[in-house]
């Protein structure tokens, strides 16, 4: 994986999902990159939008069915700010 980072040397993750243990499963892949990946993760996107607005995200990890808001307008709402429009974002679903 080369991913260019905005916030330096490490690699910023956002994971968002609303099943914990998909988000677990999904921290411990990215952590397996190495030590300069540095993992955030959210069960609630409207959580997630918050934490976002101050902090750095490279590549987001984003679940496309959730209760609260769907991953399409999460990442609609995500990437308003021309900062974050180049952010990378892989749509995840389970059936």
């Amino acid at each position: 994986m080369d991913l260019e980072t905005a916030g330096g040397n490490d690699l910023n993750v956002l994971i968002v999902d609303d099943q914990a243990s998909a988000r677990t499963m999904l921290r411990h892949v990215v952590e397996g990159i190495g030590p300069v990946v540095k993992v955030s993760d959210f069960g609630n996107p409207i959580d997630a939008l918050r934490w976002s607005e101050n902090n750095t995200t490279d590549l987001l990890l984003l679940d496309y069915r959730m209760p609260e808001m769907d991953g399409l307008e999460f990442a609609r709402r995500f990437r308003r700010p021309i900062s974050r429009r180049d952010v990378p974002i892989v749509l995840i679903s389970v059936v």
